[in-house]
């Protein structure tokens, strides 16, 4: 299927495209949406199934829309939005091995309505650019990747950019990126952004700088057999930010808890390393080690400034700092 310009499926009613056994997409951009309430729907499936646009492609714009990748079933396109304007709902599921939606500008998941995406199976969901999940003031994103090999990734992730945001990395899911902000600016209401790991080789590698309460609240949550790995790692830098460690966290650079004006509280319960600390630094600073937690790092700093708060408990048998 060739089209000449943007396809659109659904818009002003019920619209539904499947395609499968190596059958190919061809347009210059696309939109799925619906009006009142039903959906626009595009599922494809199969290896060499493929859907690739030159431009935008949007998954429910004013309306709702939803997008099926399955089964090594491959989507390209420049900018991903999903969910676009006020009240509009996107739903994305990206299923099986070798399936992927590529993006080599930005992906805007939640951009002023509620997006629900699923990368599972050792699927891939990627940008070549910034990921934004809950990205305008009306907008909410809810983000799940599960499963072996199943990946999120681009140069930056952002989590919560004046929308609500949320990240479950869950499975041995994973996260690839260069620089990840969870709460870059707040939102209207007071919900906490929040990027949560569970399960056994779960893991978010980044390998610039990541922030945990920038503008807006924000909640990062390392489970039992999860990692995380990053160069920088700044929490509560104006806002609250918190920080559970119950698996691994490597920082390889410096760790702050509590910038100016901010809140930043870790709690430890597995194995924190950090090539330095500082608790509250011209903020409010706190760090528990508890349960057999363990912190391990090189210079340690508390109270780097005048009127600074800063706590640190280490409490429980085989907690050690």
């Amino acid at each position: 299927l060739t089209a000449g310009g943007a396809l659109n499926v659904g818009i002003q009613g019920q619209g539904t495209i499947e395609a499968s056994g190596g059958a190919r997409i061809e347009s210059t951009g696309g939109v799925i949406d619906s009006n009142g309430t039903q959906t626009g729907v595009v599922d494809l499936t199969g290896s060499g199934t493929r859907w690739d646009s030159s431009g935008n492609l949007d998954v429910g714009q004013d309306g709702k829309g939803s997008l099926t990748i399955e089964a090594g079933a491959v989507v390209t396109s420049v900018k991903g939005q999903v969910a676009v304007n006020n009240g509009s709902e996107g739903t994305v599921d990206i299923d099986g091995s070798g399936t992927a939606w590529n993006a080599s500008g930005d992906l805007r998941l939640g951009f002023g309505g509620t997006a629900t995406v699923q990368v599972t199976g050792g699927a891939t969901l990627s940008s070549d650019q910034n990921v934004f999940v809950g990205d305008g003031g009306t907008g909410e994103g809810t983000v799940t990747v599960s499963g072996a090999n199943s990946t999120l990734s681009g140069t930056t992730l952002v989590v919560g950019y004046f929308g609500q945001g949320d990240v479950d990395v869950q499975n041995q899911g994973q996260l690839d990126t260069t620089n990840g902000y969870i709460g870059y600016y707040g939102n209207a209401g007071s919900d906490v952004d929040t990027v949560a790991l569970t399960g056994s080789g779960s893991r978010w590698q980044n390998s610039g700088s990541m922030i945990v309460g920038r503008q807006g609240a924000a909640s990062l949550s390392v489970g039992s057999g999860s990692q995380v790995d990053t160069n920088t790692m700044d929490v509560g830098q104006s806002v609250q930010g918190t920080l559970t460690v119950g698996g691994t966290a490597n920082v390889t650079g410096a760790l702050t808890l509590g910038g100016t004006g901010g809140t930043g509280d870790a709690t430890v319960t597995g194995q924190l390393n950090t090539g330095s600390l500082v608790v509250g630094n011209a903020g409010t600073g706190s760090l528990l080690v508890e349960n057999g937690g363990t912190v391990d790092n090189g210079l340690a700093i508390m109270a780097n400034a005048s009127g600074t708060n800063a706590v640190a408990t280490v409490r429980g048998s085989g907690s050690t700092w």
